[in-house]
């Protein structure tokens, strides 16, 4: 793979709309699950709340916070590893920063992942 994409200071749903648009065919309804996710975390103070991860798949999108998917047995944990490990779907992941709201729209950095890697 090739150098990894980074995103800065972009409008995060656009830019994860636009990665959804690309690789997602089915189950594109997903993403207003993770928008609610991505808004709450925005608003919120913790600054465990500002690091998210993000992937998309054929058929859908997940959205959690780092923290979560790097402590064994949760379901973020368990969600994570299995399309790694258990599919052959082309994956697109993403680390995404928040880092505010500008004129209503949540503000953010994308950092794309190689997720056979991560």
């Amino acid at each position: 793979m090739g150098k990894l994409n980074k995103f800065e200071n972009v409008d995060v749903f656009a830019s994860l709309e636009a990665i959804l648009k690309q690789n997602t065919g089915f189950y594109q309804s997903d993403f207003d699950i993770d928008k609610k996710i991505i808004a709450e975390k925005a608003a919120s103070p913790d600054p465990a709340d500002k690091t998210l991860l993000w992937l998309s798949r054929p058929s859908g999108t997940y959205c959690f916070r780092e923290c979560d998917v790097f402590i064994s047995d949760t379901a973020p944990h368990n969600t994570w590893r299995f399309y790694k490990e258990q599919s052959r779907d082309p994956i697109l992941a993403y680390a995404v920063e928040l880092t505010g709201v500008q004129d209503g729209k949540i503000t953010g950095n994308l950092y794309e992942l190689d997720y056979e890697k991560h």
